[in-house]
């Protein structure tokens, strides 16, 4: 046990793995736009404000390629469908998710691929009644981002996540198909800076 413990700090001591960390958070503006079928008809529903968080740390694979892992919250709050009678609502709400993003550093842009998994947060609900059905489930998120660092703590952020997911609603006549954000934010370095 004790050679086990020595090794592992002689590993975090080491000056290559120790400017591995990179850690940084970031906040972001979002817009959410949901594919929905209503009635048998393609519609797009959105919301063109709201927010996202993420935290994560990136790692050097080699020269100017690297690859972040981010863990990701997006609050989405997209109304899918509503209804007059008994004030009935489906609405994309939010999601969290981890995703994994390699990517291109050249000077101060970096260009690279967003693919992950995210869990999301949808809901049925009948105002007049106060029923609701929640529903929980993963998909599956892939897109582009693109940073470009103007300080050696910050950088500016523009991220597309796109997600096929199929979700009916219960208490209207609609059915989520999809959605893809797009956000705009900023991103602080917390250790580590941008090279």
């Amino acid at each position: 046990m004790m050679r086990f413990f020595t090794i592992f700090i002689c590993f975090i001591i080491y000056h290559n793995t120790f400017a591995q960390i990179n850690y940084y958070i970031g906040a972001n503006i979002l817009n959410t736009r949901a594919n929905v079928l209503v009635n048998n008809k393609q519609v797009v529903k959105s919301n063109p404000l709201d927010f996202g968080i993420y935290i994560g740390n990136e790692l050097q694979v080699y020269k100017n390629i690297k690859v972040g892992i981010d863990v990701f919250y997006q609050n989405n709050k997209t109304i899918l469908n509503e209804l007059a009678e008994d004030k009935r609502r489906f609405e994309f709400h939010q999601n969290i998710g981890i995703k994994i993003s390699p990517s291109y550093r050249l000077k101060k842009n970096t260009l690279g691929l967003n693919l992950g998994v995210t869990g999301m947060y949808v809901f049925d609900k009948k105002e007049a009644t106060g029923n609701q059905i929640d529903r929980y489930d993963e998909a599956y998120v892939y897109g582009l981002f693109y940073n470009r660092s103007f300080h050696q703590k910050w950088s500016l952020n523009l991220s597309i996540l796109k997600a096929d997911f199929d979700s009916r609603s219960h208490y209207t006549n609609a059915e989520m198909k999809g959605y893809n954000t797009f956000s705009l934010g900023l991103q602080y370095n917390i250790f580590g800076k941008n090279e």
